[in-house]
């Protein structure tokens, strides 16, 4: 058993020598930091019936995972299309709709359940104001650059879902 006083030593012994002591992060929490543009979409029902989420094939996204413990997320369909105003105030009913029930974007800190292969996301701010202050749990599957997340909590149109998004990480 070593000593608190050998413990001292040797801890000023390596940063005489200029060795730094290594923090004691995950190798699976480092290895998901930084920016990842999607790749895929998929929403399905529970049940394995197509969804009616707005979040499908061509959806595009950015997602920032961040050394601080921070996550930024933000995903958007395909067809995008502008109000008749350039005033983003004065978009009709049908036009707010639209741009709002295609886009998702939140922000808030992550952490990993390595053992169970879960990235939690701890929302603090969210463009659907439900999601602010919950925990949303997502599966992670980590293959060199590629990203595969899903997520079997939420509902779209009132059916329960399963959402698959692949990201691919930006060199």
């Amino acid at each position: 058993m070593i000593s608190a006083l050998a413990r001292g030593l040797l801890a000023g012994t390596l940063v005489l020598l200029g060795v730094a002591p290594c923090a004691a992060e995950p190798p699976a929490a480092s290895s998901l930091l930084g920016s990842w543009v999607l790749v895929s979409a998929e929403v399905r029902q529970a049940d394995g019936r197509p969804s009616p989420s707005p979040f499908q094939a061509g959806t595009r996204g950015l997602l920032v995972y961040d050394a601080t413990g921070h996550v930024s997320f933000q995903i958007r369909r395909p067809e995008h299309a502008p109000f008749a105003s350039d005033d983003r105030l004065r978009g009709t009913d049908a036009e707010v709709r639209a741009a709002f029930e295609g886009y998702l974007a939140y922000w808030g800190t992550f952490e990993l359940d390595e053992p169970n292969r879960n990235v939690i996301h701890r929302i603090t701010a969210c463009t659907f104001p439900n999601w602010e202050g919950t925990t949303q749990v997502r599966s992670f599957e980590l293959a060199g650059d590629q990203l595969t997340l899903r997520s079997s909590s939420g509902t779209a149109g009132g059916a329960a879902i399963v959402a698959t998004f692949v990201w691919e990480r930006i060199r």
